[in-house]
């Protein structure tokens, strides 16, 4: 696998193409990961259903990301109720350590 560094610009080169594609994209946040890129995208482009369900693809080579990823989406109502504890996110994903990825300017 790459390095920390490799991951880390992946991941934040996926999640600006995220942005640039989901208008309704709100926030994205990553969490370090030295193997995937993880990122929880809170977006009005999906329901609240009050699940938690991690999406994995692989690497997209079109767009130059050579790592999978591990993606969950989640509405602005879901993203409060995980920030206020009444909803959990899976086992191993940190809620500590998350880390906002800005949309570009």
């Amino acid at each position: 696998m790459g390095s920390m560094m490799e991951v880390e610009v992946a991941t934040k080169k996926l999640a600006l193409l995220h942005y640039a594609n989901d208008p309704d994209t709100k926030q994205i946040f990553s969490l370090p990961n030295p193997e995937r890129i993880q990122l929880i995208e809170v977006t009005d482009s999906v329901g609240t259903t009050g699940e938690i369900c991690p999406i994995e693809f692989g690497p997209d080579v079109k767009n130059l990301i050579l790592f999978p990823s591990e993606i969950i989406l989640v509405s602005p109502a879901e993203w409060g109720m995980i920030r206020d504890q009444k909803l959990n996110l899976p086992e191993s994903w940190d809620m500590e350590s998350l880390e906002l990825i800005p949309r570009a300017s």
